[in-house]
């Protein structure tokens, strides 16, 4: 018991080093405005240090979004909330094929390099708890870590 709460003890101190919670006076110039210019109307702004990227996570019509810009200023990718009742119907026909036992529990899309992924979590009865990628198709994905 005692290596297992060490071990999580460990895990949290390197994740927290590798990001951290910045005020906005924090975050370059160049990178407030091209997210500026990117978003209208956002509400609740965040901003997160992860590594050499700026992460800014926010509201636009009561839906939630994030983005990881670079120190340049330019998007490296984002995500928004997504319906799941509005998802590609090959998407949801996959999930169900390959996840007969599970239900959607969140979904995201997530756009990358001009592309468009989903990002699930997916949960069932007495099951653990399962994180997918899929394109639109339905296809997984792995050319990216899980975003959280």
């Amino acid at each position: 018991m005692k290596k297992i709460v060490m071990s999580a003890a460990l895990g949290m101190v390197v994740f927290s080093a590798c990001s951290q919670n910045i005020p906005v006076k924090d975050v370059p110039s160049v990178v407030l405005n091209s997210f500026n210019s990117a978003y209208n109307n956002v509400a609740g702004v965040e901003w997160e240090k992860i590594n050499d990227l700026y992460e800014a996570d926010f509201d636009v019509n009561k839906v939630d979004h994030a983005v990881l810009l670079n120190a340049s200023g330019a998007i490296v990718m984002r995500k928004q909330d997504a319906d799941e009742r509005k998802l590609p119907a090959a998407l949801t026909s996959a999930i169900a094929s390959k996840f007969p036992k599970y239900k959607i529990d969140d979904a995201e899309l997530v756009e990358r390099n001009g592309k468009k992924y989903y990002q699930l979590e997916l949960e069932g009865k007495g099951l653990s708890d399962q994180k997918v990628l899929m394109t639109e198709g339905g296809v997984a994905f792995k050319g990216f870590e899980f975003w959280d």
